[in-house]
């Protein structure tokens, strides 16, 4: 609304010049990219409204790197919270205030079937994220199925750990029963750098994500929508040309490098989900 309130203003000869630019994205769809662009044989013109920032080098793991990392990680909580981040784009601080009421069993649910990915609603009130705005990711049903097990075990015996036996609404909780703060995190990731042998920081997991993800949904058939503004949504973007970033990095690279799609990634994860015990419902 602001952007066309300025070109109004341009073209009614009140103000000589937009206070923006226009900058060109590669699409990879003839139409359907944002209301506001000039279609261009798959390529569009977008306006740039943010401030010009140096660009940064984006880090991400290769599918042979996540299957090492996932491997080193023996403990279970620590284990979920990478896959969780890896597989839906979620910020380290989304991650560990990720609430356990999201959660639950998705084979009792009749409209879900496995395999699909299941869409959760992330919203300010109940977790902390960037810029407080509410959006949607897709948790595998896999991973779904996982987490409720994780929450109906592990996470309640360690919530009664709690010192002063008190009861916090995130879902990954540590063996005292306490939320994990930040340094907890970046503990975590370097713990894992050094038995690895390579770098592993949380916002890799994010890069990693988009990369694969974008890559997938351009390379396929079955994907109706606009891959840029499905990524950008799923990330929580607030401009179409931070999660053009990916495009570029993904264009400059070879495609044997980037040649796992997105079906690869979720393969890494698939495991048999641990059933309740006889006469005991989880």
């Amino acid at each position: 609304m602001v952007i066309r309130f300025y070109q109004w203003a341009e073209r009614e000869g009140l103000i000589d010049n937009l206070p923006f630019d226009y900058g060109e994205v590669q699409t990879g769809r003839d139409a359907g990219f944002l209301d506001h662009v000039d279609e261009r044989g798959g390529r569009a013109s977008t306006t740039a409204v943010l401030l010009s920032e140096e660009a940064r080098e984006i880090r991400y793991l290769a599918k042979e790197q996540i299957a090492v990392c996932h491997e080193s990680l023996s403990n279970q909580t620590h284990q979920l919270l990478f896959e969780l981040m890896v597989r839906t784009g979620l910020r380290q601080m989304e991650a560990r205030s990720f609430p356990d009421a999201y959660i639950f069993d998705p084979d009792r649910r009749r409209d879900l079937t496995p395999g699909q990915r299941i869409r959760v609603v992330l919203h300010p009130r109940d977790m902390e994220i960037k810029l407080g705005k509410p959006r949607g990711i897709d948790v595998p049903y896999d991973l779904m199925q996982k987490l409720w097990v994780y929450t109906a075990r592990s996470r309640q015996a360690r919530a009664n750990n709690h010192p002063q036996g008190e009861e916090s609404a995130q879902l990954f909780l540590t063996e005292r029963g306490k939320p994990y703060t930040k340094d907890a995190i970046t503990g975590i990731f370097r713990s894992l750098s050094s038995r690895v042998g390579f770098k592993v920081e949380p916002h890799m997991l994010r890069h990693t994500y988009a990369t694969y993800l974008l890559w997938s949904l351009r390379k396929s058939k079955r994907f109706e929508g606009d891959p840029l503004l499905y990524v950008r949504d799923r990330l929580g973007h607030a401009d179409v040309s931070i999660t053009a970033v990916y495009l570029h990095l993904i264009n400059s690279l070879e495609g044997a490098v980037v040649m796992a799609h997105e079906d690869e990634i979720d393969q890494l994860f698939r495991q048999p989900v641990p059933q309740a015990p006889e006469g005991q419902a989880i």
